[in-house]
């Protein structure tokens, strides 16, 4: 039986067989779209692509979706707080706002990325 750890951010998820089954079985069904502000994983690299930086750890990341807790308190091991996030809205959220809180940040970014992008994409519920 395959069984290890991995420390992530000061927190030791017990990586078994099982978890890595049931992460990889969210990781592909999950909406490859932001869930704060609802930018698809497609349009980042035309953000990118626009004058001027908008990202200056472009090369490290930015490039795909992130994995984020919703509440931050809760372990990673807690499939059920997983979400995906853009760079800018996993960076901004930090352990700061609530998912709430953070999914009214996400709103307002989201008219950012639409405006840069004229393009309209809606918010996941």
């Amino acid at each position: 039986k395959f069984k290890a750890a991995l420390e992530l951010e000061g927190e030791v998820v017990e990586i078994t067989y099982e978890f890595i089954l049931e992460l990889y079985t969210w990781w592909t069904n999950a909406a490859a779209v932001c869930h704060y502000c609802g930018l698809p994983e497609t349009e980042l690299e035309l953000l990118h692509q626009q004058e001027g930086k908008i990202n200056k750890r472009w090369t490290k990341r930015g490039k795909s979706l992130e994995l984020d807790r919703k509440q931050p308190h809760l372990p990673y091991a807690n499939i059920d707080n997983l979400t995906l996030a853009c760079y800018w809205c996993n960076n901004a959220k930090t352990d700061t706002f609530t998912y709430a809180e953070f999914r009214e940040v996400g709103r307002v970014m989201n008219e950012v990325w639409n405006a840069r992008l004229n393009q309209n994409f809606p918010i996941p519920l």
